[in-house]
């Protein structure tokens, strides 16, 4: 499928051509990369928020609140969804929630489950490409949230300029165990469905957390909400806001972002290495010769390494030196093949 025909409509904010461009980016389809370049080279930014949090915390109400309050000042906003992944499709579990259905009706709104396809730590492998999608559609804040496993979710850290930290009253002892790890990436906590019993001890608890953790710079807020009830969500965006401040006031958004940036690159990389090594192996019937080798003890894993790899790059290197489409300026430098 040519992406190029969805172009045109993607560039007017068109959902429907957002949508084709999101699939064919998160199927992994032969034409991922002219996308995501063709996206880059709009330089257009939105700003991210995060929300990570236990199972039942009330993330999705919380972000749906959240939007209606952004979409009434004047916002256009994205929202993905990560969702667990259903093992006989490979697609959300969840899909797009019928809670959110009412809003992405709206030309300011546009939202997208991604399922995770097996990808730990919160976010799917597509995350990152999608956000950059929705930002290149003219998107000026996307909301982002995790799968919720009730693990500390980090990969949210990558992708997100404000993470939100999300609980409920009475969990107590979670709170405690995910205590180190927590004061790690959250920006905000918010204690939601504040309205139930021991919810005035959550916020203390994290409260406390908070000033025993010594933070330098940016000191985590607190707050408590009931989203159920559109409760608390002037006082969310108002911190939101804040903390966006803070990270432009002091240069640490930009770094965070050359930092994430780089990150980036380096995947890619890693990505375009081990797939272009699995196909390599795949057709290389010496490398396989190794690989049985190493299979059955008759060499280690160090040396057969060491020769498949060696393969490898002196295989790739031609290919570079061979390919016309590659500019000098633009090749890598001291890749030679002795004759």
């Amino acid at each position: 499928m040519s992406w190029e025909k969805f172009w045109p409509g993607f560039q007017r904010g068109d959902p429907w051509a957002i949508s084709q461009l999101i699939n064919l980016v998160e199927n992994e389809s032969p034409n991922k990369e002219d996308i995501m370049k063709a996206v880059a080279a709009l330089k257009r930014e939105a700003y991210v928020v995060g929300f990570t949090g236990p199972p039942g915390a009330g993330k999705s109400t919380l972000i749906y609140q959240l939007v209606r309050l952004l979409v009434a000042k004047g916002f256009s906003v994205g929202v993905v969804c990560v969702d667990p992944t259903s093992p006989f499709t490979g697609g959300a579990l969840l899909g797009d929630r019928i809670r959110m259905m009412e809003l992405n009706k709206r030309a300011e709104v546009f939202i997208r489950s991604l399922a995770t396809r097996g990808s730990l730590g919160g976010i799917s492998r597509a995350t990152k490409d999608v956000v950059e999608i929705l930002a290149a559609a003219g998107k000026e804040i996307v909301l982002v949230e995790t799968v919720g496993t009730g693990q500390i979710e980090f990969d949210i850290m990558d992708v997100a300029d404000t993470i939100i930290v999300v609980t409920v009253p009475g969990l107590g002892d979670r709170v405690q165990t995910l205590k180190a790890g927590i004061m790690e990436i959250g920006d905000l906590f918010v204690v939601n469905q504040a309205d139930r019993e021991g919810a005035k001890e959550t916020v203390r608890d994290l409260e406390i957390m908070v000033e025993e953790a010594k933070i330098f710079g940016w000191k985590p807020r607190v707050l408590a909400t009931e989203a159920v009830n559109n409760r608390g969500i002037e006082k969310l965006y108002q911190a939101i806001q804040e903390h966006k401040n803070y990270l432009q006031q002091t240069n640490i958004g930009t770094l965070r972002r050359q930092q994430r940036n780089v990150k980036r690159l380096m995947e890619i990389v890693q990505v375009n290495i081990n797939k272009r090594m699995e196909e390599y192996l795949e057709n290389n019937s010496r490398c396989r010769e190794i690989v049985d080798r190493v299979k059955e003890g008759g060499v280690d894993p160090y040396s057969g390494a060491a020769i498949i790899l060696a393969s490898f790059l002196r295989a790739t290197c031609r290919e570079w030196l061979s390919d016309t489409t590659i500019q000098p300026e633009n090749a890598i430098s001291g890749c030679s093949i002795k004759k």
